[in-house]
This record gives C-alpha cells, structure tokens and sequence, in this order.
C-alpha cells in the first residue's frame, strides 16, 4: 500500500511515539491508538519490527555481533524501496581514538522512491553496524532545527537505513564560500551548530556521527540538522565525542586559516574533551567561544601584552582616530559602493528582517527544554495570525511585506495545504509587481515559489503553461550574482529545465 503525503508524516509522528515507549506496553500502545490512525498500525508493526529497538533506558546485554563488511553503495542502487541518486557527504574524520571498522562509516544520499510513486526529493542514511548494534538508540525531541524521521527499515542485504526530507540548500563550508563569510561570522555559524548540540545535550540525547555533511543550510538562510532521528543517550564518553566532532567543525570553517592563540586554545580543547585539560561540556567550549566573539582573551589561552592590546582595540573601537584620517579617501569609494550596498547588503538585510520576523511569529513560545509543535492543528492558525500581522505590518516597506507572504506561502506548502499556499504566493507576487524593482531577487523569488506550486502533485494541468512562464520570467530576470539569485534559478530550472 501506497502511503500519502498526510499519512507519511502521521505515520513519522506515530513511529516517534511508539519507540519512546516502554516495549513492555507498546503493543497496547497501539491498540489503543484512536479509529482512523488503526489502518496505520500495521504499518507501524512492520517498522517496529525492521528497527528492533528495545526499551529506552533498559539495561544493556551483551551487544550482537558486527554484520560482515558489505560492498559501499553506488548511485542508482536500490535500498529497500528507494533508489540512490547522489552521495551527500559522510561526517567529518573520526574522532581521536581507534579507526572505525568497515562498515561504522554512516552514508548520506538523496534518494527518491523506487517505484516512482513520489516526486519529492529524500535524503537516506544507511546506518554503520555499530549503530544497528547499539543498545541505547533514542529519538531526539522534536524541534524546529530539526528535520522529522520518515521512515525506517532494512533492505534484502541487511542494510538498516533512516529517511527524511531532502534539503534544498548548501552544506556548511559552500554557504561559507558563497556568502563570503568572515572569520566572525563563520565563528557565529559554529555557535549556532554548538547551541543545538547542547539543547540536546540539555534532553540526555547525544547526537551520533556528528559532522559538517549532518547539517545544512536552506534557501532561506536557516541552519538544518539533518539527524534521522539518530541519538544515543547522554554519557560522558558520548558528550565527549561530541565536542571533539564539533572541534573538527571549527577546524573545517577556518578554511586552512592558521587560528590565533584563542582559537588554537579553543581548538587543543576540544581535541582533549572528556579529559582534565579539554572540555567537559559543549556549554564550556561555548563559553570559550563567547569569549572570542566578544575580543576578550580565553581564559588560559598564551598570548602576550600585544595580543592583549589588539584585543582591546578591537573591543573598544580605539582606532577610530586613526580611522579619521582615512575618511576623505574613503569617501569617493563609499559612494561608489553605495548602489552595491542597496542591492547585495540591503537584500541580505531584508533577508535577516524576514527571518527574525518567522521565528518570533510561529516559535514565539519556543525553548530549548519545550519543543515547538508541528502538528497541522497548531501550526495552521499559527501561519493564519503570521499572515495577519505581516498584511497589517511592515508600513513603508512594501517588498519587505512581500518577501515575508512569500516565506509564508512556503510555509503553508510544507504544511501541506497546496490551496492556501497557492493563494498566498499570488498574495504576495502581485504586491511585488507593484513594489519591487525590475531585477529585485525578492520579485523573482516570488515567481518561481508560485511557478513550483503550480506543478506540484494535484495541481491542475492548466496550470502548467502559467508555471512555465512565471519560470523563465524568473530566469530571465534575477542576474545578479549571489546565493539568492542562484536558489532562485535552481527552483525555476525544475519547473523549467529547458529554459534557456
């Protein structure tokens, strides 16, 4: 039986909650779930039964044999009922310690379904044998940063997999490259990864094979943690291994850049956790960081009176006499870069404005130890009241308006209510045309979100040609260089791959 785009994800958020229960009481679990979730619960056995996870928490027996070393996987191979398409990356070198053996290497691929009844994109991780073998596998907690589990299973030759929804975005080192990010802001992007390692940590969840190719970067700027739902509980040999991975991470964002006395401090850290001179906790290494951000020297760190002298330049903005006598050459140039400004930075503003907009609006109520709800019932008038106040807000700033019912529009469609999406993307492309500059991204942007609903699975055939043609105006018209003008192609090249 063939399983809807509804039932996949009720099926996901069933599969979560009968593995956090007890295995002494999941059979009655499920048969007392309510009348029209029954015709899923033998589906539900069947993937019980493929993943064979004990009770969380119980005790540890004797852990089974390794799976002999099996062959690596190749595009076009199939696992279970998916087809491999492209290798997504595996997580950085294993940490410090024993190699892992053949076979403990997890593989990320997008995928697809093999039988074609699925359009959409998946994103598949064959599991190592040392995590099939693990005793003490938990879910980690729902959470906005989180992609949710959709499905698990074994395939003919063994092989145990995890999947869930493909990311449109760029792994952690590309949006380093495209975005041209600086050391401090690569530092931040570190922080944000090191933040949600901890709020896990915060759950007794330790995040297994962590590494750049677990997290990505979407369209709209938002960090990813593509875990299929893979967690081992919280220990100190786990929660050391983990800020060693993210140790590696930092090595990966400084790019081949030799790290100054603090970093290299941060760095030595890391590498040494769950030992008297690393880290104990990923809190401490955040502390550290904090420390770095900020221009103050970390604690313990070498480093001199100079060092020390720089650092305080640098917090206090004492050059500014200096900076003075370079104003008048600076001047010409400023103005020069003032249109690049407009069109690059401005964007990017508007960009962080739309995103600081969506997380107090639908996560407003969000913390580390309380995860955000997803279901369709609290989400649904969550994006209505959303829509509302950005209709009301945004006085004076039209495309700003119009790039927040844009993101909305996106919302909707990954809530899974085609209608309303389709509705609110023609919203906010029509203030747009009214408002936006030719060549603005935002207008664009618009063009191909409506042009991409249009051909999605139910939409009417008559909207193909409508789709087509929004399609190559977005190409024809977004030029600029940069990330959002190549998101913006990408999109408009599915709806269209024969557009020039």
């Amino acid at each position: 039986m063939t399983l809807s785009a509804t039932e996949v994800r009720v099926l996901s958020r069933l599969l979560e909650r009968a593995l956090a229960q007890p295995a002494a009481s999941r059979e009655a679990w499920l048969q007392a779930l309510p009348e029209p979730q029954q015709m899923l619960v033998p589906r539900l056995r069947e993937r019980l039964a493929q993943l064979a996870l004990p009770a969380l928490g119980s005790a540890a027996d004797a852990s089974p044999p390794l799976a002999a070393a099996k062959p690596p996987p190749r595009a076009d191979e199939r696992v279970g009922p998916y087809r491999l398409l492209q290798a997504l990356g595996a997580p950085l070198a294993h940490p410090p310690g024993p190699p892992p053996v053949a076979g403990d290497t997890p593989q990320m691929w997008k995928a697809e379904r093999a039988d074609g009844s699925s359009r959409h994109a998946l994103a598949l991780w064959l599991l190592p044998a040392a995590a099939v073998a693990e005793r003490q596998v938990v879910m980690l907690p729902a959470h906005p940063q989180t992609l949710r589990l959709q499905d698990v299973g074994s395939d003919e030759q063994g092989r145990s997999y995890r999947v869930m929804p493909f990311v449109e975005g760029v792994g952690l080192l590309d949006h380093v490259r495209h975005r041209g990010l600086r050391l401090p802001q690569r530092l931040k992007l570190l922080q944000q990864v090191a933040q949600r390692v901890a709020q896990a940590h915060a759950d007794d969840v330790a995040l297994g094979a962590l590494g750049l190719a677990q997290w990505r970067v979407d369209d709209e700027g938002r960090l990813l943690l593509l875990d299929w739902g893979l967690g081992r509980m919280l220990r100190a040999d786990t929660v050391a291994a983990n800020v060693q991975a993210l140790g590696l991470v930092l090595q990966a964002l400084l790019c081949g850049a030799a790290p100054g006395p603090d970093l290299a401090t941060v760095l030595q850290r890391a590498q040494r956790a769950g030992t008297p001179k690393g880290y104990g906790s990923v809190a401490a290494l955040l502390d550290d960081l904090a420390q770095v951000l900020a221009f103050r020297p970390v604690p313990g760190a070498p480093g001199g009176t100079w060092h020390q002298t720089r650092l305080a330049l640098r917090r206090e903005r004492v050059p500014l006499a200096m900076a003075s006598l370079l104003v008048l050459a600076l001047v010409a140039a400023a103005l020069f870069a003032w249109q690049h400004f407009q069109r690059g930075q401005g964007q990017a503003q508007r960009a962080d404005e739309v995103q600081a907009f969506l997380q107090q609006a639908l996560h407003e109520d969000a913390s580390a130890s309380v995860p955000v709800a997803t279901d369709l019932a609290v989400m649904a008038p969550r994006l209505q009241r959303a829509l509302e106040q950005a209709r009301a807000g945004f006085a004076g700033e039209p495309v700003l308006r119009g790039q927040v019912i844009t993101a909305l529009g996106v919302r909707f469609r990954e809530l899974g209510q085609p209608e309303q999406a389709q509705a609110v993307l023609r919203e906010a492309l029509a203030l747009l045309m009214g408002t936006a500059a030719a060549g603005d991204p935002a207008l664009h942007a618009a063009q191909a979100q409506l042009a991409w609903q249009l051909v999605q699975p139910g939409a009417p055939a008559a909207a193909a040609g409508e789709a087509a043609a929004l399609a190559r105006s977005a190409l024809l018209g977004c030029t600029q260089t940069g990330p959002v003008c190549e998101a913006v192609q990408a999109l408009a090249r599915r709806v269209e791959p024969g557009a020039p």
